[in-house]
């Protein structure tokens, strides 16, 4: 973890893992430990399992507690973890919690339960109640996932505010996945004491600016050591010359599919074709989007990790 500057733990680049799956469309785990590990070792400060980016959604419960199991076993510090455990069913999301809690990860990043959507603040509130009295521990840290274009179901200002004045310990920070750049900015005026991060690296800067803890970006599957570029270069400067490359490069994969586009970049550039499958209702990319992205990439020095 980066010293300079820091907020306590968790903070920097975290990258929203995509999962590989094999052929047959089950999860290829040691190729996703490997991942992680390079991940780890290319500048990553953390990485987050089974978020949106993982395809968690498309997941069963099984799946997502042995991706964890696996990691872990394959030496994965689990401080080094963020867990998604959010799904539509309260029962699910409590197990996934504490399966996450007892093998003592950083954090989990719960989406609202998202499958009705006229639901009021107090009926999200009850959710996290009954999780939060269910686990029964200040050690739970909670990051709420805000992504209101998938969930259509957006974290309140209000709602924020009565969850943390009812369970201070538990209510950690929040995952803004909003593309909203002010909406994020108030956010970490609003919440000073929690970690706010970006769901994107393109307002690493920003954020860290702002007051923020740092970023759990999809791109940072690719970008991990230009983003810890950016993050060096504020803790030495407080600006940072790189971020202009993170914002080309993200841009460039916000015209694509970004779940199909960055597995078949990662597919083309380890010559590894787990990494084209994905869990439908996902599809790969069209050949012509598909050569597309690849000769565009293979023309331009993005700072990739491999």
């Amino acid at each position: 973890m980066h010293a300079t500057k820091a907020k306590r733990w968790p903070f920097g680049v975290f990258a929203a893992s995509l999962t590989p799956l094999t052929k047959d469309l089950s999860v290829d785990f040691a190729t996703m430990a490997n991942h992680c590990h390079h991940l780890l070792a290319n500048g990553c400060d953390g990485i987050l399992i089974c978020g949106t980016t993982g395809e968690a959604a498309s997941l069963s419960i099984d799946e997502r507690r042995k991706i964890l199991d696996i990691l872990l076993e394959d030496g994965i510090p689990p401080d080094r973890l963020l867990v998604g455990t959010g799904t539509s069913a309260l029962p699910e999301t409590i197990s996934l919690t504490r399966h996450a809690f007892e093998n003592e990860v950083a954090g989990v990043v719960i989406l609202p339960p998202f499958y009705y959507k006229s639901v009021k603040d107090d009926g999200i509130f009850d959710s996290f109640r009954y999780l939060i009295e269910d686990i029964g521990s200040d050690a739970l840290q909670i990051f709420l996932y805000h992504i209101p274009q998938f969930t259509r179901i957006p974290f309140s200002l209000n709602l924020i505010e009565r969850l943390i004045e009812y369970f201070p310990g538990n209510i950690a920070g929040i995952k803004d996945s909003s593309g909203d750049w002010e909406h994020m900015k108030y956010l970490c005026e609003k919440f000073p004491s929690l970690k706010i991060f970006s769901g994107s690296d393109k307002f690493l800067l920003d954020i860290l600016k702002a007051g923020g803890s740092g970023t759990i970006s999809a791109t940072a599957n690719l970008t991990s050591r230009l983003s810890a570029k950016v993050l060096e270069e504020w803790q030495e400067s407080g600006d940072s010359q790189s971020q202009e490359h993170v914002i080309a490069i993200r841009n460039f994969f916000e015209h694509f599919e970004m779940i199909p586009a960055l597995k078949a970049y990662l597919a083309h550039q380890q010559s590894q074709a787990t990494w084209l499958n994905l869990r439908p209702p996902l599809i790969p990319l069209s050949e012509e989007h598909h050569d597309a992205l690849i000769k565009s990439l293979d023309n331009t020095p993005i700072a990739i990790t491999r």
